[in-house]
């Protein structure tokens, strides 16, 4: 799986705080042992990636470039530059780069989310 594909984990992370409710392919999972390291998982479905000898774990929606798109304005216009992809959304001087298409289609639902201008 590649994990280029979803938005990478601190970006999700915030999504979840902001309220990101749909449901998204493939989720991030921090997974707590009682003796080993905490393992860091992506994984598609909703299965968990391990054996049941786990204490807790938290989930994080990772979502794919077209359930984001699904969720932001149609006015919204992707440019794919040498390094980074650049994001405008038409009734906003504001721009989003990112490395990743994911990440930079990510930040910019959550500044309109912050702004108010999605729900």
């Amino acid at each position: 799986m590649d994990k280029e594909c979803c938005v990478k984990l601190d970006i999700c992370k915030n999504l979840k705080i902001a309220g990101w409710h749909k449901n998204t392919e493939f989720r991030w999972y921090d997974i707590s042992f009682p003796k080993k390291p905490n393992e860091i998982c992506l994984v598609n479905g909703n299965r968990l990636p391990c054996s049941d000898d786990f204490i807790t774990f938290k989930a994080y929606p990772a979502p794919i470039v077209s359930e984001i798109l699904k969720e932001l304005p149609i006015l919204t216009v992707i440019v794919k530059r040498a390094s980074d992809y650049k994001i405008c959304l038409e009734f906003h001087t504001i721009i989003f780069s990112e490395k990743s298409l994911p990440d930079a289609l990510a930040k910019c639902w959550l500044w309109l989310k912050e702004k108010k201008e999605i729900k």
